[in-house]
């Protein structure tokens, strides 16, 4: 019987309403500038989807009611179905500024929830909003290219997936750690928001919660028959989701498949590219298995146990980016020819799982002493340092690579 833990949980702490309130309203208005300062730059000798995106409005709604992103429920709302290009790019930039400030807000709340003061919470809500890939400059001459990072300022849709991700990977580990009827609501709530938000998390949601509910079956964690009706509960909404994405993106001759990747190109990505997209997950996860090879002597027997179980609780993170990253190695997006889409939709999955994997990473921190936070922290400020170097060159030159 494992002890319960006290991060990864759900409820409030303490501190008072108004120091809360200070660092919900300073993590949202921090993320808006920093997502803005690109973002607002979109245009002619800018290279960015966002204008794109924005444009495509009337197309993805045209003769429907479903849209494979919830970025133009929203953008419909404030357009009053108005044609007119230059009123949708405007409209578009607010609803997205309002994505990047609730999601700012969101991730600080979800910290304050599992620990963090209000001050701390935000900081780290904003670097969590910022980061991009560790830089290593003999490495390549891009550190963004080959990395899957937890933020992606160059598309409208992939904020609202990124956002949506870390409730729902965070939920999931909560249950997790305490597979209850209320965190399971939570969890397939949650799941769905994702899945509406933008199908990129999805196929993963739902083949990785399967193979989770398996291990916890076979674990003795749930009987088989929980298992089975928690994963019906949990994933069967996103996989309907999924079935009208089928249909309206890829079906009614949509000039869009998804394909098996052709043996010839299945080079696995570098492992120092994945290194560098994962790196402070890694440091909080070595942190923790540190932390509890400590004696007993060293410190209180609770804190050991805390700190096992929550290197247990952020196992269901891990494996979300597993298989999303698996898909991202299995599939490509192609034309009815075979042809390759863009620069890979099917990478998508991959950096919403790392958004998640990264913020419930640091919620889980701080069940380690103090001094063994330095390393990961440090680790997550270069990262977010090097994101903002790199979004000024990129608002001074025009070039995103």
């Amino acid at each position: 019987m494992h002890p319960p833990s006290r991060h990864l949980g759900l409820g409030l702490s303490e501190p008072s309403g108004l120091a809360t309130a200070a660092g919900l309203a300073v993590a949202g208005a921090v993320s808006l500038m920093v997502f803005a300062w690109p973002v607002s730059r979109s245009g002619d000798g800018f290279e960015s989807d966002v204008l794109t995106h924005f444009l495509l409005l009337h197309q993805t709604l045209h003769g429907t009611w479903w849209s494979y992103t919830a970025l133009y429920y929203p953008l419909r709302l404030v357009t009053v179905g108005t044609s007119e290009p230059q009123l949708i790019i405007q409209a578009g930039f607010m609803v997205l500024g309002a994505i990047a400030a609730a999601k700012g807000v969101l991730t600080a709340a979800l910290l304050q929830s599992e620990g963090y003061r209000p001050a701390g919470g935000a900081a780290t809500s904003v670097m969590l909003g910022t980061v991009l890939a560790l830089p290593l400059p003999m490495w390549a001459d891009h550190f963004y290219l080959g990395t899957f990072p937890p933020n992606s300022l160059g598309s409208a849709t992939q904020p609202l997936a990124n956002a949506m991700a870390i409730p729902a990977v965070w939920a999931l580990c909560a249950w997790f750690d305490r597979p209850d009827r209320r965190r399971l609501l939570l969890v397939a709530g949650a799941g769905l928001l994702s899945a509406l938000a933008k199908p990129a998390l999805t196929p993963a949601w739902v083949a990785g919660t399967a193979v989770l509910l398996t291990w916890m079956a076979w674990r003795g964690s749930l009987r088989s028959r929980q298992a089975v009706g928690s994963w019906l509960v949990i994933a069967t909404l996103p996989v309907a989701t999924l079935l009208m994405n089928l249909q309206t993106s890829y079906g009614g001759g949509a000039q869009r498949e998804v394909r098996l990747r052709p043996i010839s190109e299945l080079s696995p990505t570098l492992p120092v590219d994945l290194l560098r997209s994962w790196v402070f997950p890694i440091a909080v996860a070595l942190a923790l298995a540190l932390e509890a090879r400590r004696p007993a002597l060293a410190g209180p027997a609770r804190v050991g146990g805390s700190v096992r179980w929550s290197l247990r609780t952020v196992g269901p993170a891990w494996l979300l980016l597993a298989v999303a990253w698996a898909q991202t190695q299995l599939f490509w997006d192609t034309d009815r020819n075979g042809v390759p889409i863009g620069y890979g939709d099917m990478n998508w999955g991959a950096m919403a799982a790392t958004s998640g994997l990264y913020a419930v990473s640091a919620m889980a921190l701080l069940c380690v002493s103090p001094r063994r936070r330095i390393v990961p922290f440090a680790i997550l400020a270069v990262q977010t340092l090097a994101a903002l170097v790199h979004l000024h060159n990129w608002v001074r030159t025009g070039s995103y690579f």
